[in-house]
């Protein structure tokens, strides 16, 4: 679980930088010192507060939805990259200690003794149950870091959406 934090702290500021450099290049505004901040250390809320001052100042007009909404939104995006670079960072790990199977019995082939066979199958047997553990935590904690970081923001956009519908339709009922 530590180590799915660390890895996603590691990856927001990867991220942010990521961001302030394409903004920089490109002549993207950055309006303030505290917008610099949330882009570069928490780009999943940063993004989403960018998008909506430049919006509302280019339209110059307000918003269909608040300030939350768009945070919720680009928190998608930036969370789908760090689930991504999870699974394919699993997938890695997962071909490359893949490879390690087998070779307690390759050991004890060259032995050529029984007691080394059984031990290198008992290696084999071991390393198959670590290796099994380790894919099942695994997944288990990717799907927990999906439901946190996808679903509970766009859970948020719809019940935003669904209050401005509510509204919308409470105003429309009394004209």
């Amino acid at each position: 679980m530590e180590f799915l934090v660390w890895a996603f702290l590691a990856y927001n500021i990867l991220t942010g930088i990521v961001l302030i450099i394409y903004f920089l290049t490109t002549g993207h505004k950055i309006n303030s010192f505290k917008e610099f901040l949330w882009l570069l250390f928490l780009p999943f809320i940063g993004l989403g507060k960018w998008h909506f001052t430049n919006t509302r100042t280019l339209t110059k007009d307000e918003l269909d939805y608040p300030e939350q909404w768009y945070i919720y939104k680009y928190m998608i995006k930036v969370n789908k990259g760090f689930i991504v670079a999870t699974v394919i960072t699993t997938i890695v790990a997962i071909v490359y200690l893949s490879g390690f199977f087998g070779s307690g019995l390759n050991w004890a082939y060259k032995q050529d003794n029984m007691i080394a066979l059984s031990f290198g199958f008992l290696f084999d047997f071991g390393y198959l149950i670590v290796f099994s553990l380790i894919i099942g935590t695994l997944l288990f904690w990717m799907t927990i870091s999906y439901l946190v970081l996808i679903m509970l923001p766009k859970n948020g956009m719809k019940n935003i959406e669904n209050r401005l519908l509510k509204e919308e339709l409470d105003q429309q009922q009394k004209t």
